[in-house]
């Protein structure tokens, strides 16, 4: 996790506030969450090569589940 949380912070330019695992249609990654000006970026890591795979904004993440559009 040590190495994913390196990458992480390396990739994003940010300060590591939290970690994790994440499964994405059977596909396990380290999840750590970066943050960098006050905006938080999800940065996922693949836990065999260390290699960031994938980041976006940790914002867009309540969007994708609906979230922000469960107000009454």
């Amino acid at each position: 996790m040590a190495q994913a949380i390196a990458a992480a912070e390396q990739q994003a330019g940010g300060k590591a506030v939290g970690s994790g695992i994440e499964d994405q249609d059977g596909t396990v990654y380290f999840e750590v969450e970066v943050v960098k000006d006050n905006t938080r970026q999800k940065v996922l890591v693949d836990p065999q090569t260390g290699k960031v795979v994938k980041t976006v904004a940790a914002d867009n993440e309540d969007n994708e589940n609906g979230r922000e559009g469960d107000k009454d």
